[in-house]
């Protein structure tokens, strides 16, 4: 027992999980500790919030106290209250968390952890009302979900006293001014006195009279209900009348009586319309004060000084309209951009521009037709001739459209007859604007043999020579192969004999730790100089503090200005709301004057802080929340016609993975084979020219699979090479894109022959749109072939809107977003750069996110082991699908690197994403010149068709290397993803393993070799075949090693 308290309930601690500790005890154990933190941070009322336990080692159960009670008094659990009583009890509960959070927020170290965790589970099962109060009965864990479905089975109310229901209902004429009185607990046998009965507020024109019956006095032996009883007040009567005049005319009743006192509804004040050339101002005295005498209310109506517009827009027939066609606008205004139809135009037509200048001021009614002009006019015809010493492979005419440029998958290769050379164009297809039309003409040059530079010689001495020439170059070869034989197998990293190993080793850790790391082995890259030099914001303005932090990087998030709903999009993704970006549509634009602009209007450097990023054109603004709608208003007013610009709320970001929560390796690597990884690397593991970047929070740069490959790692917030290990989603992903493939087989990425750029977008768990923009743009100035990006916003919030309604919405919102990465993907086509997205964990159809609607970006979803979609929790967390999707890899229980040099399962799009970008740098190993465009074509077009066909088909990247070399997809012999050379599973090719590999069958890549599809008939090789390949080249490689030791310092250089 706790002297002063009264008993509420107990727990048995087995039903219970996820226990919060201090130090090495249980909380629940620990009770003064937080009590202490209580009382020294949180406001006197809340104090007694966390009920007090008694821990009884005896019966392993827990005891919940709190301050004792009246005998009018009896604690209810607020989901016992009557549905307006629980209403208000929750928003109280709700106060007193947010409450707490707030202090939370101010604290540090383990006085943080201790009350964060005392609150982290809060349960309204657990919550009970006693009379103004609130006390929750049990905190600090969380109940076994596995062992118990209902909370009620495992908190046990203690019955040591039987109460009665005492309801007071207070009748249609009146109400309870504590809603609280209108149902109490009372002990059995007591009498209920005047202070049981609670206060009412009767409603205009009556008084309580009493209750039926009368309580006073009643024994309570049983639930009881009483009655308020009331009886009517006379009031006088007021006359109320509204006069017109002669300007306006009256709808609707223009008197009535009303009671002294009565405050009019709107429905009792009448409709006024003004004639023709007036318009209503109002009455003469305010209608919505009380009536306190008789009253007349006479219409103001004046002279208009100001009409409206009517705005219609209107089809030349070549396009269909979509959006607003006819309204209404004042003279003098503009038409929004909401107001601007979207065109669909017919095929062979261009939307060519209105037949008005929609931009200006409108100064009468308007009929704005759509211009539509044919695309015939702006073709041109574009051919190849072979001429006549050879041919042509591929397409040798095109019409394309005035002003393109040719790819080089377009040029046709020339195969020049015997005797002649081909030795290029006659003009440079690739260099040509085709402005005109236009033929290419094949140059060759003639081949003179060799042998006529001996035309001295006779025939028979020159049919010596040539046998002795044959003769001395079989011995050389012949000679090389004997030297081939010194057991020098594989070197490692060799990107032509098979994947770079790594050796499995010790694990260092069982768990993530974030601890800062450095790529010694890297250089950081070209960082943005920093556009704006303190002297150029102006005499007036003070660099110190508050511009300085314009030279830092990303502004960071104030930790205690939690994310909110965006109010244009509440459904969509949470925005920081004390921050906004300012993009510039000018490439050239000068970031030193803009500063300068805004300084004269914000002179506050401590109130108003400015970052920003040179190479993507933004800076970001930090301001007061309050401020935020006002500011953006006042920048687009004020600056918005000396700059061309537009502005982007500050969006939170959050990765698309999570944690598998097993520590077996069961399976480990199934993601290798349903990709035909083993396959691929038969062709190429991967070029080091080749440098891939990921985008993420964190990275272990001393991982074994890593720490080699590192080259220009970034930070965007310290704008730095110090990178920290973060959650370990960073790491995970980079070595499913280029890490060493160890010789078990169960880990490695796709490309192990590639560089690993590791760029940081993470302050801790936080991260925002400017960072992930800044981070992506930092990547491909610093000669990223491949980015990969397995982040992004939520959008959970309309997993419940159907797919037809979410496409609907993904047109109307995010169009500024959706501008915001057509500017991203430009960058990076300009500079030969694929971005590869993670499509998202929601659940929902891809093309809501604006960053997934671009038809050049590789936006990956993801599958299981069955190769269906891809599910990652009971909440409905899944894949994203449908419209933007491109191609699908496997996401579920995914085995990869982790910090510190460890490896773990995780899951999610953020998996499949990387898995995709490897395939994309094994692509670029053989042609670096390949576009966005042309990997997708080509991923498509050898990939395998699921069942799903929402989610693209699966990569198979032994037929995308195949397809991308000879133009065409190999033959039934060579696909090891069981697709006949006739076509792939789009054209119903069969399964060699009986079944459909995306029919949600059980998966094949399993221990059982007639169940998997691994391309050879019979069964094929199994995952223990590859396991004992990858260790005979382990062992053969650490062969090589040593013997390379035995050889003098300056021959073993030469292995190197």
């Amino acid at each position: 027992m706790i002297a002063g308290k009264k008993k509420l309930c107990y727990v048995e601690v087995s039903d219970f999980t996820n226990i919060q500790g201090v130090g090495n005890d249980p909380m629940y154990k620990r009770y003064n500790s937080v009590y202490a933190i209580v009382k020294q941070h949180i406001d006197e009322p809340y104090h007694s919030f966390l009920a007090e336990p008694e821990y009884s080692a005896e019966d392993d159960r827990v005891y919940w106290y709190t301050e004792e009670w009246g005998y009018d008094l009896a604690p209810i659990k607020i989901t016992d209250l009557d549905p307006e009583a629980r209403q208000m009890a929750e928003r109280k509960l709700t106060n007193i968390v947010n409450h707490y959070k707030q202090a939370i927020a101010s604290l540090s170290g383990e006085t943080k952890r201790i009350l964060e965790s005392a609150i982290k589970f809060v349960n309204v099962d657990f919550v009970y009302c006693i009379g103004d109060r609130l006390v929750l009965a049990v905190w600090g864990m969380e109940p076994d979900i596995h062992r118990h479905n209902a909370t009620g089975v495992i908190m046990h109310e203690l019955d040591l006293t039987e109460y009665h229901t005492i309801v007071f209902d207070p009748g249609k004429h009146g109400a309870l001014i504590n809603k609280f009185d209108a149902k109490v607990k009372r002990r059995k046998g007591g009498k209920l006195t005047s202070k049981d009965l609670p206060k009412i507020k009767a409603q205009e024109g009556f008084e309580l009279e009493g209750w039926n019956p009368d309580p006073i006095g009643v024994l309570v032996n049983e639930d009881l209900t009483f009655v308020a009883r009331y009886r009517e007040i006379e009031k006088p009567k007021c006359n109320v009348c509204f006069v017109a005049g002669e300007n306006c005319t009256i709808t609707g009743t223009d008197t009535l009586q009303v009671e002294r006192g009565t405050i009019l509804s709107e429905d009792q004040i009448p409709q006024v319309t003004a004639r023709e050339g007036f318009e209503f101002t109002g009455w003469d005295r305010d209608p919505h004060e009380a009536i306190d005498e008789d009253t007349t209310f006479h219409a103001v109506c004046r002279e208009s000084t100001s009409h409206t517009c009517h705005i219609r827009f209107i089809s030349d027939g070549n396009c269909e309209l979509m959006g607003p066609l006819d309204f209404d606008i004042p003279q003098g205004g503009f038409i929004s951009s909401e107001q601007i139809p979207d065109i669909q135009c017919n095929p062979g037509y261009r939307f060519a521009g209105w037949s008005a200048d929609i931009t200006a001021a409108v100064t009468g009614d308007m009929q704005i037709y759509a211009k539509c002009e044919a695309l015939e006019e702006d073709n041109i015809h574009v051919n190849f001739d072979a001429g006549d010493y050879g041919t042509m492979e591929g397409t040798s005419s095109y019409l394309l459209p005035r002003g393109s440029k040719l790819l080089n998958s377009q040029v046709p290769q020339v195969k020049p007859y015997s005797g002649y050379k081909f030795v290029g164009w006659d003009i440079n297809p690739l260099e040509s604007a085709l402005d005109n039309d236009i033929t290419f003409q094949a140059v060759y040059k003639e081949r003179r043999p060799w042998w006529k530079g001996l035309w001295p010689l006779s025939w028979g001495c020159l049919w010596k020579f040539l046998l002795f020439l044959l003769l001395l170059l079989l011995f050389l070869y012949l000679l090389s192969l004997l030297r081939g034989c010194d057991g020098s197998v594989l070197s490692p990293g060799d990107v032509e004999n098979g994947p770079a190993l790594v050796d499995i080793g010790d694990s260092t850790s069982d768990q993530f730790r974030d601890n800062p790391g450095f790529a010694d082995d890297g250089q950081i890259g070209d960082v943005p100089s920093t556009p704006i030099d303190e002297p150029d914001l102006g005499e007036d303005v003070d660099p110190g503090n508050g511009d300085s932090e314009y030279h830092v990087g990303i502004l960071p998030a104030d930790p205690s200005i939690p994310p909110i709903d965006n109010p244009d999009n509440p459904q969509g993704p949470q925005i920081i709301p004390n921050i906004i970006n300012v993009f510039f549509t000018d490439d050239n634009a000068n970031l030193n004057a803009f500063a300068k602009d805004f300084r004269s209007i914000y002179p506050d450097t401590q109130k108003y802080k400015l970052d920003y990023d040179d190479l993507v054109k933004r800076v970001s603004i930090m301001m007061p929340v309050e401020e935020r709608e006002a500011m953006k208003r006042e920048i687009e007013r004020r600056l918005g016609e000396k700059y061309s610009f537009f502005i982007v709320d500050e969006y939170a970001i959050q990765q698309n993975a999570a944690v598998v929560k097993r520590t077996s390796e069961a399976d480990a690597g199934w993601h290798l084979l349903a990709v035909n990884a083993p396959k691929a690397w038969t062709i190429t593991i991967g070029n080091p020219e080749i440098t891939v970047a990921v985008v993420d929070d964190g990275f272990d740069t001393t991982h074994d699979a890593l720490k080699d490959k590192i080259v220009s790692p970034y930070n965007v917030y310290t704008k730095s090479r110090e990178l920290t290990n973060g959650s370990g989603h960073g790491t995970h992903t980079a070595g499913l894109a280029v890490g060493l493939v160890r010789e078990d087989g169960k880990a490695g990425g796709l490309a192990p022959g590639c560089k690993l750029m590791p760029v940081q977008v993470f302050d801790g768990e936080t991260s925002s749109l400017s960072a992930e923009i800044s981070g992506i743009a930092y990547a491909i100035h610093n000669g990223a072939d491949v980015v990969n990006i397995s982040m992004g916003c939520s959008y959970a919030g309309y997993r419940d809107v159907p797919a037809e309604e979410q496409l609907e919405i993904a047109k109307q919102k995010g169009k500024v977003e959706e501008l915001l990465w057509k500017r991203v993907f430009r960058m990076a086509q300009e500079r030969k750069t694929i971005l590869v997205f993670s499509a998202g964990n929601d659940n929902v159809v891809s093309y809501l996110n604006p960053q997934n609607r671009h038809d050049s970006l590789i936006i990956v979803t993801a599958v299981d082991k069955n190769l269906n979609k891809s599910i990652f929790n009971n909440d409905g967390a899944g894949s994203n699908y449908g419209l933007g999707s491109k191609v699908a890899a496997p996401g579920s229980e995914i085995y990869s690197t982790v910090p510190v040099n460890d490896y773990a399962m995780m899951q999610g799009t953020s998996m499949a994403a990387p898995i995709v970008t490897g395939v994309v740098a094994l692509l670029k190993s053989i042609n670096p010149d390949i576009t966005g465009g042309e990997a997708i074509d080509i991923l498509k077009r050898s990939g395998r068709r699921l069942s799903d066909s929402s989610l693209g088909p699966l990569v198979q990247a032994d037929r995308a290397l195949a397809l991308l070399q000879s133009g065409s997809l190999p033959g039934d012999g060579d696909s090891d993803s069981g697709i006949g050379s006739g076509g792939d599973d789009r054209s119903g090719g069969d399964d060699r393993s009986g079944g459909d590999r995306g029919s949600g069958n059980e998966n094949d890549w399993g221990s059982d070799p007639a169940n998997r599809d691994d391309g050879h008939s019979g069964g094929g090789d199994t995952a223990k075949d590859y396991s004992d390949i990858f260790r005979q080249i382990a062992e053969h490689q650490r062969a090589i090693v040593d013997l390379i030791k035995k050889l003098p310092p300056e021959e073993q250089e030469k292995y190197k």
